[in-house]
Protein backbone atom coordinates (compact mmCIF):
# COMPACT_ATOMS: atom_id res chain seq x y z
CA UNK A 1 0.00 0.00 0.00
CA UNK A 2 1.25 3.54 -1.01
CA UNK A 3 1.67 6.01 1.60
CA UNK A 4 1.32 9.70 1.34
CA UNK A 5 4.78 11.45 0.78
CA UNK A 6 5.47 14.69 2.19
CA UNK A 7 5.60 17.71 -0.50
CA UNK A 8 9.37 17.98 -0.48
CA UNK A 9 9.75 21.84 -1.48
CA UNK A 10 6.58 23.19 0.96
CA UNK A 11 8.35 21.42 3.88
CA UNK A 12 11.86 22.86 2.69
CA UNK A 13 9.89 26.17 2.56
CA UNK A 14 8.53 26.20 5.86
CA UNK A 15 11.38 25.23 7.39
CA UNK A 16 13.28 28.23 5.55
CA UNK A 17 10.89 30.92 6.90
CA UNK A 18 10.82 29.63 10.39
CA UNK A 19 15.00 29.75 10.33
CA UNK A 20 14.56 33.11 9.02
CA UNK A 21 11.90 34.78 11.33
CA UNK A 22 14.26 32.93 14.28
CA UNK A 23 17.55 34.53 12.96
CA UNK A 24 15.53 37.69 12.31
CA UNK A 25 14.59 38.03 15.56
CA UNK A 26 18.30 37.38 16.48
CA UNK A 27 18.96 39.97 14.75
CA UNK A 28 16.65 42.90 15.77
CA UNK A 29 17.83 41.62 19.49
CA UNK A 30 21.35 42.05 18.96
CA UNK A 31 20.73 45.80 16.92
CA UNK A 32 18.78 46.45 20.27
CA UNK A 33 21.03 45.56 22.38
CA UNK A 34 24.29 47.27 20.63
CA UNK A 35 22.08 50.80 20.57
CA UNK A 36 21.60 51.12 24.27
CA UNK A 37 23.85 52.77 26.64
CA UNK A 38 25.33 55.30 24.25
CA UNK A 39 26.56 57.41 27.24
CA UNK A 40 23.55 59.46 27.27
CA UNK A 41 23.73 60.69 23.81
CA UNK A 42 20.22 59.06 22.83
CA UNK A 43 16.90 58.01 23.51
CA UNK A 44 17.03 54.40 23.35
CA UNK A 45 13.52 53.79 22.82
CA UNK A 46 13.04 55.85 19.68
CA UNK A 47 16.61 55.03 18.41
CA UNK A 48 16.00 51.03 18.87
CA UNK A 49 12.06 50.95 17.48
CA UNK A 50 13.55 53.03 14.53
CA UNK A 51 15.87 50.69 14.23
CA UNK A 52 14.01 47.58 14.40
CA UNK A 53 12.28 49.14 11.39
CA UNK A 54 15.59 49.62 9.40
CA UNK A 55 16.57 46.04 10.04
CA UNK A 56 13.65 44.62 9.16
CA UNK A 57 13.10 46.20 5.99
CA UNK A 58 16.47 45.59 4.93
CA UNK A 59 15.95 42.06 5.71
CA UNK A 60 12.82 41.85 3.94
CA UNK A 61 14.29 43.00 1.35
CA UNK A 62 17.60 41.07 0.66
CA UNK A 63 16.02 38.07 2.14
CA UNK A 64 12.95 38.40 -1.05
CA UNK A 65 15.59 39.65 -3.91
CA UNK A 66 18.34 37.14 -2.94
CA UNK A 67 18.09 34.52 -0.17
CA UNK A 68 18.98 33.36 3.58
CA UNK A 69 22.36 34.03 3.36
CA UNK A 70 22.23 37.10 1.84
CA UNK A 71 19.94 38.47 4.35
CA UNK A 72 21.99 37.17 7.20
CA UNK A 73 25.03 39.06 6.52
CA UNK A 74 23.49 41.95 5.81
CA UNK A 75 21.28 41.82 8.99
CA UNK A 76 24.28 41.43 11.21
CA UNK A 77 26.47 44.12 9.28
CA UNK A 78 24.42 46.50 10.19
CA UNK A 79 23.59 45.13 13.44
CA UNK A 80 27.37 45.94 14.70
CA UNK A 81 28.66 48.38 12.13
CA UNK A 82 30.18 50.84 14.69
CA UNK A 83 29.14 53.83 12.37
CA UNK A 84 25.23 52.83 12.13
CA UNK A 85 25.28 52.64 16.12
CA UNK A 86 27.17 55.92 16.56
CA UNK A 87 24.92 57.58 14.21
CA UNK A 88 21.66 56.27 15.93
CA UNK A 89 20.44 59.16 17.37
CA UNK A 90 17.19 60.92 16.64
CA UNK A 91 16.14 62.57 14.57
CA UNK A 92 19.74 62.14 12.08
CA UNK A 93 18.09 58.38 12.49
CA UNK A 94 15.02 58.87 11.57
CA UNK A 95 15.40 61.01 8.42
CA UNK A 96 18.04 58.69 6.75
CA UNK A 97 16.14 55.76 7.74
CA UNK A 98 13.37 57.62 5.71
CA UNK A 99 15.75 56.86 2.22
CA UNK A 100 14.52 52.97 2.62
CA UNK A 101 11.02 54.11 1.94
CA UNK A 102 11.38 55.20 -2.02
CA UNK A 103 14.07 52.37 -1.77
CA UNK A 104 11.83 49.39 -0.98
CA UNK A 105 8.83 50.49 -3.40
CA UNK A 106 11.51 51.08 -6.26
CA UNK A 107 13.04 47.79 -6.41
CA UNK A 108 9.82 45.72 -6.22
CA UNK A 109 8.32 48.26 -9.18
CA UNK A 110 11.64 47.94 -11.07
CA UNK A 111 11.71 44.09 -10.66
CA UNK A 112 8.44 43.02 -10.56
CA UNK A 113 6.77 44.73 -13.11
CA UNK A 114 6.65 46.26 -16.88
CA UNK A 115 5.83 49.01 -18.80
CA UNK A 116 5.54 52.84 -17.76
CA UNK A 117 5.90 52.26 -14.01
CA UNK A 118 8.82 50.58 -14.27
CA UNK A 119 10.16 53.52 -17.10
CA UNK A 120 9.11 55.96 -14.04
CA UNK A 121 10.90 54.45 -11.21
CA UNK A 122 14.20 55.01 -11.67
CA UNK A 123 14.32 58.90 -12.58
CA UNK A 124 11.26 59.37 -9.37
CA UNK A 125 13.89 57.31 -6.95
CA UNK A 126 16.54 59.67 -7.99
CA UNK A 127 14.49 62.39 -7.59
CA UNK A 128 13.73 61.42 -4.25
CA UNK A 129 17.03 60.82 -3.38
CA UNK A 130 18.08 64.03 -4.27
CA UNK A 131 15.64 65.98 -2.78
CA UNK A 132 16.49 64.07 0.24
CA UNK A 133 20.19 64.71 0.29
CA UNK A 134 20.10 67.84 -1.04
CA UNK A 135 17.45 69.84 1.22
CA UNK A 136 16.69 67.67 4.07
CA UNK A 137 19.29 66.02 5.86
CA UNK A 138 21.85 69.23 5.49
CA UNK A 139 19.24 71.04 7.89
CA UNK A 140 19.50 68.19 10.38
CA UNK A 141 23.29 67.21 10.33
CA UNK A 142 25.95 68.07 13.15
CA UNK A 143 27.43 70.96 11.40
CA UNK A 144 30.93 69.13 11.81
CA UNK A 145 32.03 69.33 8.24
CA UNK A 146 35.31 67.53 6.86
CA UNK A 147 37.76 69.67 5.47
CA UNK A 148 37.36 68.23 1.94
CA UNK A 149 34.50 66.34 0.32
CA UNK A 150 35.97 62.54 0.19
CA UNK A 151 32.51 60.77 0.09
CA UNK A 152 34.73 57.20 -1.50
CA UNK A 153 36.88 57.05 1.72
CA UNK A 154 33.87 57.40 3.97
CA UNK A 155 31.94 54.90 1.63
CA UNK A 156 35.27 52.37 2.42
CA UNK A 157 34.95 53.36 6.42
CA UNK A 158 30.93 52.60 6.20
CA UNK A 159 31.78 48.99 4.71
CA UNK A 160 34.58 48.09 7.35
CA UNK A 161 33.66 49.98 10.23
CA UNK A 162 37.30 51.65 10.26
CA UNK A 163 37.89 55.52 11.67
CA UNK A 164 34.58 56.03 13.65
CA UNK A 165 36.82 57.45 16.33
CA UNK A 166 37.15 60.27 14.40
CA UNK A 167 33.34 61.07 14.92
CA UNK A 168 33.50 60.02 18.39
CA UNK A 169 36.83 61.41 19.26
CA UNK A 170 38.00 63.77 16.50
CA UNK A 171 40.86 65.60 18.79
CA UNK A 172 41.42 62.80 21.01
CA UNK A 173 41.40 59.87 18.18
CA UNK A 174 44.65 58.02 18.29
CA UNK A 175 44.29 58.27 21.95
CA UNK A 176 40.89 55.91 21.70
CA UNK A 177 42.45 53.78 19.55
CA UNK A 178 45.92 52.73 21.85
CA UNK A 179 43.13 52.63 24.46
CA UNK A 180 40.87 50.53 22.46
CA UNK A 181 42.70 48.69 20.03
CA UNK A 182 41.04 46.96 16.87
CA UNK A 183 42.14 44.43 13.89
CA UNK A 184 41.75 47.28 11.32
CA UNK A 185 43.67 44.85 8.54
CA UNK A 186 40.79 42.08 9.29
CA UNK A 187 37.86 44.06 9.20
CA UNK A 188 39.28 45.91 5.83
CA UNK A 189 39.56 42.31 4.24
CA UNK A 190 36.74 40.38 5.47
CA UNK A 191 34.01 42.83 4.65
CA UNK A 192 35.78 44.84 2.11
CA UNK A 193 35.84 41.44 0.01
CA UNK A 194 32.42 41.08 0.62
CA UNK A 195 30.97 44.03 -0.63
CA UNK A 196 33.77 43.95 -3.64
CA UNK A 197 32.34 40.57 -4.18
CA UNK A 198 28.68 41.83 -4.02
CA UNK A 199 29.23 43.62 -7.06
CA UNK A 200 29.08 40.59 -9.82
CA UNK A 201 27.08 38.70 -7.44
CA UNK A 202 24.38 41.20 -7.75
CA UNK A 203 25.28 41.59 -11.23
CA UNK A 204 24.96 37.59 -12.11
CA UNK A 205 21.87 37.76 -9.93
CA UNK A 206 19.40 40.61 -11.46
CA UNK A 207 20.70 43.34 -13.32
CA UNK A 208 17.56 45.44 -12.26
CA UNK A 209 18.11 45.67 -8.54
CA UNK A 210 21.82 45.85 -9.35
CA UNK A 211 20.91 49.36 -10.60
CA UNK A 212 18.62 50.15 -8.18
CA UNK A 213 21.15 49.46 -5.64
CA UNK A 214 24.18 51.30 -7.90
CA UNK A 215 21.32 54.44 -8.12
CA UNK A 216 21.25 54.08 -4.26
CA UNK A 217 24.79 54.04 -3.31
CA UNK A 218 26.22 55.89 -6.27
CA UNK A 219 23.68 59.38 -6.24
CA UNK A 220 25.16 60.60 -2.68
CA UNK A 221 28.66 59.73 -3.57
CA UNK A 222 28.47 61.77 -6.70
CA UNK A 223 26.29 64.77 -4.63
CA UNK A 224 28.75 64.72 -2.15
CA UNK A 225 31.81 64.84 -4.44
CA UNK A 226 30.59 67.80 -5.79
CA UNK A 227 30.68 69.85 -2.58
CA UNK A 228 33.09 71.40 -1.00
CA UNK A 229 33.05 70.06 2.54
CA UNK A 230 30.13 67.79 4.10
CA UNK A 231 28.91 66.33 7.09
CA UNK A 232 29.84 62.65 7.63
CA UNK A 233 26.15 61.68 8.44
CA UNK A 234 25.25 62.59 4.96
CA UNK A 235 26.68 59.85 3.40
CA UNK A 236 25.31 57.72 6.07
CA UNK A 237 21.97 56.42 3.69
CA UNK A 238 24.11 54.26 1.47
CA UNK A 239 25.51 52.42 4.49
CA UNK A 240 22.29 49.63 4.07
CA UNK A 241 22.77 49.12 0.46
CA UNK A 242 26.38 48.55 1.12
CA UNK A 243 25.22 45.93 3.51
CA UNK A 244 23.11 44.49 0.84
CA UNK A 245 25.97 44.23 -1.07
CA UNK A 246 28.25 42.35 1.83
CA UNK A 247 25.42 40.27 1.76
CA UNK A 248 25.29 38.91 -1.89
CA UNK A 249 28.74 38.86 -2.05
CA UNK A 250 29.24 36.37 0.62
CA UNK A 251 26.22 34.15 -0.63
CA UNK A 252 27.85 34.17 -3.71
CA UNK A 253 31.36 32.90 -2.60
CA UNK A 254 29.44 30.22 -0.29
CA UNK A 255 28.08 29.32 -3.85
CA UNK A 256 30.85 29.00 -5.75
CA UNK A 257 33.36 27.27 -2.87
CA UNK A 258 33.51 23.64 -2.87
CA UNK A 259 33.40 20.90 0.15
CA UNK A 260 29.98 22.34 1.60
CA UNK A 261 28.16 22.37 4.28
CA UNK A 262 31.93 22.46 5.88
CA UNK A 263 33.08 25.07 3.68
CA UNK A 264 29.77 27.12 4.48
CA UNK A 265 30.05 27.00 8.15
CA UNK A 266 33.93 27.76 7.99
CA UNK A 267 32.86 30.94 5.73
CA UNK A 268 30.09 32.47 8.01
CA UNK A 269 32.38 31.63 11.12
CA UNK A 270 34.74 33.99 9.92
CA UNK A 271 31.93 36.46 9.45
CA UNK A 272 30.73 36.07 12.56
CA UNK A 273 33.99 36.38 14.20
CA UNK A 274 34.71 39.37 12.76
CA UNK A 275 31.17 40.67 13.97
CA UNK A 276 31.81 39.91 17.16
CA UNK A 277 35.01 41.56 17.32
CA UNK A 278 33.17 44.48 16.14
CA UNK A 279 31.27 44.42 18.96
CA UNK A 280 33.96 44.00 21.63
CA UNK A 281 35.39 46.69 20.49
CA UNK A 282 32.64 48.99 20.79
CA UNK A 283 31.65 47.77 23.92
CA UNK A 284 35.00 49.22 25.01
CA UNK A 285 34.68 52.37 23.21
CA UNK A 286 31.63 52.80 25.72
CA UNK A 287 33.68 51.81 28.48
CA UNK A 288 36.71 54.41 27.80
CA UNK A 289 33.96 57.34 27.22
CA UNK A 290 32.44 56.38 30.64
CA UNK A 291 36.16 56.48 32.07
CA UNK A 292 36.97 59.19 30.61
CA UNK A 293 33.65 61.33 31.36
CA UNK A 294 33.85 61.21 34.96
Amino acid sequence: MDTAQPDQPAVKINRLTRRSVGVLILTILITGFMRTNLAGRVDDTLTIAINLVIIGLLWVIVYRYLNFTAALIAGLMYAFSPWAIWYSQPPLLLLYSLLLIPFAPSIYIFSETKGLARILCIPLFILLMYFYLVIILPSYSSGNTTSKANPFTYTIDFVTGLNVERAIEPAQAQVLLINVPRPESVWLLVLGSATLLGLPALWLKSRRIFLVVILWIGIPILLLALKISFNPEEILPVLPALCLLAGAGVAWLIKLMPGKPYSRMIILSAYGVVFLSQALWWRGVLRYLELTAR
